[in-house]
């Protein structure tokens, strides 16, 4: 009787099975190659290796208020209600003249989304507790003091330096924040229109009044924004205009008792808020905006997408209105990988010179020619 042909699976197992079927050597090495491409497009690109946790910081301003009196009334409060999100593994605070910051951080596993709606929402349940001069809590979704990945600068031909301000804040600051991955939107350099109200102290004493009557006022006209500061050695109030009273007319009508109007005892007028931070742009005074990323975001993919809503601000913003890089970190990573992949091919061909030139063979050659790529796009 014949014996029945084995149809086992030839000695050696895997690598003698794919010799035995080069078709299925092929099939294989194929979908390797995919799978190394896929890979290659998908996986984050960072200079250094990922160690960010999920952060997300909670900045609240507190207009006029001393660190200790930020620190008793918002930042302990903040800080509280933070303690108890879900995730927490530390919690960070700082207490400076009108600013709270609260810092949370969260345990890997946590998505930085979800994170940061459940601060949002701790936050919210307590604001009925803080002062009614405190603005509304900024919740970001990174460290808000981490140093900017990308700097840009605004500048125009004819625009006064409010306009400017308004520009940048109203319609280029919002476009780069929806960038995603971009977590805080920074502006220097700019100096918004404000309404400054200078005291004449003659007329005042006259009628009895004093600086703080004045002050009191102004800050009942403004009840929805910060009063800014009163300086006794100029005898000047500066306030902001986005209030209820929004034209140094409309300040100057205000009432301080039957007979005396505010314009009767100051000169109020328009003018620039003082300035604290400076950019210039090719010698020439200009906004400088600087972009935190998110943590655990792609800084070379956030990049991009700036670079894409820049050229799209550039299209629709007024003439004579540009806005440029001034720093880029992406710049840097790129480098690095285009000397990775340099660095690879170059030691690649040399591997496949150094075999030809001893073996003579270019059969022999083809092989690690080949498996070489392979290999590299696999792992």
């Amino acid at each position: 009787m014949a014996e029945k042909p084995d149809i086992a699976a030839p000695a050696g197992g895997f690598v003698a099975a794919l010799i035995k079927r080069p078709i299925l050597a092929i099939v294989v090495n194929l979908l390797i190659v995919l799978a190394g491409f896929a890979a290659l497009n998908g996986v984050e690109v960072r200079e250094l290796p990922d160690v960010d946790n999920p952060v997300v910081t909670v900045d609240t301003r507190y207009p006029g208020a001393t660190p200790e009196a930020v620190d008793a009334e918002v930042t302990s409060i903040i800080e509280g209600a933070v303690a108890l999100v879900d995730g927490v593994t530390s919690i960070s605070s700082s207490s400076s003249r009108e600013r709270s910051r609260v810092v949370a951080e969260f345990s890997q596993s946590v998505d930085i989304n979800i994170a940061a709606t459940d601060v949002k929402n701790a936050v919210s349940g307590v604001t009925g507790r803080l002062p009614e001069d405190v603005e509304e809590p900024q919740v970001v979704k990174a460290d808000n003091d981490s140093s900017p990945i990308m700097r840009l600068t605004v500048s125009a031909n004819a625009m006064d330096p409010g306009e400017l301000a308004d520009l940048v804040e109203d319609v280029v600051a919002p476009r780069i924040q929806s960038v995603d991955g971009v977590a805080q939107v920074d502006i220097y350099g700019d100096r918004r229109r404000v309404i400054r109200v200078r005291i004449m102290q003659d007329s005042l004493a006259a009628r009895g009044l004093t600086v703080a009557d004045v002050a009191s006022l102004v800050q009942g006209a403004s009840a929805s924004a910060p009063a800014g500061r009163i300086r006794n050695a100029t005898q000047e109030i500066l306030i902001r205009a986005e209030t209820p009273a929004t034209t140094p007319e409309d300040i100057g009508r205000l009432r301080l008792n039957a007979q005396t109007r505010v314009s009767d005892v100051a000169a109020v007028e328009w003018s620039f808020a003082d300035e604290t931070t400076t950019a210039r742009v090719n010698g020439k005074p200009g906004v400088g905006i600087g972009i935190v990323r998110q943590a655990q975001s792609n800084t070379v993919a956030v990049s991009k997408g700036v670079r894409v809503a820049m050229a799209i601000l550039n299209r629709t913003l007024p003439e004579g209105v540009k806005i440029e890089v001034s720093s880029d970190d992406s710049i840097f990573i790129e480098r690095s990988i285009e000397e990775v992949r340099l660095s690879l091919l170059l030691a690649t061909l040399i591997v496949i010179g150094v075999i030809f030139l001893f073996l003579r063979s270019w059969r022999a050659t083809l092989i690690p020619a080949v498996t070489i790529p392979i290999s590299l796009l696999g792992t």
